[in-house]
C-alpha cells in the first residue's frame, strides 16, 4: 500500500522541493499551508508521516505538533520538522517526542530527507481502528461523556464522545495492534460506566472496581 506524507508548510516552493526530493520513492502527498488547514485535513486522511514547518500563519507548527501528540489516534504519527528557524527555541518539543527530527532548512539535503522519511515510515506501528460506543440507556440525558483509559493516560477531559441522533455516544481511535487497553466511560464528570461489550474486565489497581478491556488484533 502506498504510504502518505502530509507536508505542512506555508511556502509553496518548499512543497514542490520536498515532493521533488522524494519523487523516486512513490509516496502520496497531502498539502496543507498552515496548521489550521492541516487539522482539517487530518479528519479526512491520516498520513503515515508529516513534514512540518514551524513558522506559519493561523496555527504555528509547534501548536499543530502539540495538537497531534495530545490526540491518541494521531500521537504515533512520525514528524520531521524542517524550518528556517533554529532548533533551540523548539527544543522543548523533544520532551513530548524524544525521537523528533529537526532539520534547519539551510542544512537540508536530499539524501538526509530520504533517509529520515524512510526510517520514520519503516518504524510505524501497525494499528487497528477501534470504535467505542456507549448506548443511550447507559447515559440518559447526559450532557458530556468521555472515554478514559490507557490510550489517553486516563485524562478525564481528553476525549469527549460525539452524541448520535439515537442518543448513543461514540468515538474512534487508531490503537496499536496486539495490545490490551483498559478503559471506562465517564458520564457528566462523576459517573463511571463500563462497556457491556468489552472483551474482558480486570480489577483496577487503584480501587475495588473493574475496568473494561479492549484487545486489538495483530
Amino acid at each position: 500500500m502506498t504510504k502518505t506524507i502530509m507536508i505542512v508548510e506555508n511556502n509553496e516552493y518548499f512543497h514542490g522541493l520536498y515532493q521533488t526530493m522524494l519523487k523516486d520513492l512513490e509516496y502520496k502527498f497531502i498539502h496543507a499551508y498552515d496548521g489550521y488547514e492541516a487539522m482539517e485535513k487530518m479528519g479526512e486522511t491520516t498520513p503515515d508521516a508529516i513534514i512540518l514547518d514551524m513558522l506559519m500563519d493561523m496555527v504555528t507548527g509547534d501548536t499543530f505538533f502539540m495538537y497531534l501528540k495530545n490526540i491518541p489516534e494521531y500521537a504515533n504519527i512520525p514528524v520531521i520538522i524542517i524550518s528556517s528557524s533554529l532548533e533551540r527555541p523548539y527544543s522543548y518539543l523533544r520532551e513530548t517526542d524524544p525521537s523528533l527530527i529537526f532539520i534547519e532548512k539551510r542544512h537540508l539535503a536530499r539524501d538526509r530527507l530520504i533517509d529520515e522519511v524512510n526510517k520514520k515510515i519503516s518504524v510505524i506501528k501497525k494499528t487497528n481502528r477501534v470504535m467505542f460506543r456507549l448506548p443511550e440507556v447507559a447515559a440518559h440525558d447526559a450532557k458530556r461523556v468521555c472515554v478514559v483509559g490507557d490510550f489517553n493516560k486516563w485524562d478525564t477531559n481528553a476525549n469527549p464522545m460525539q452524541k448520535l441522533e439515537n442518543g448513543d455516544y461514540t468515538i474512534a481511535f487508531n490503537l496499536e495492534s496486539g495490545r490490551e487497553y483498559q478503559f471506562r466511560y465517564l458520564v457528566d464528570g462523576s459517573k463511571w460506566v463500563n462497556d457491556s461489550d468489552a472483551d474482558k474486565y480486570v480489577k483496577s489497581p487503584y480501587m475495588n472496581i473493574y475496568n473494561s478491556v479492549v484487545i486489538t488484533r495483530n
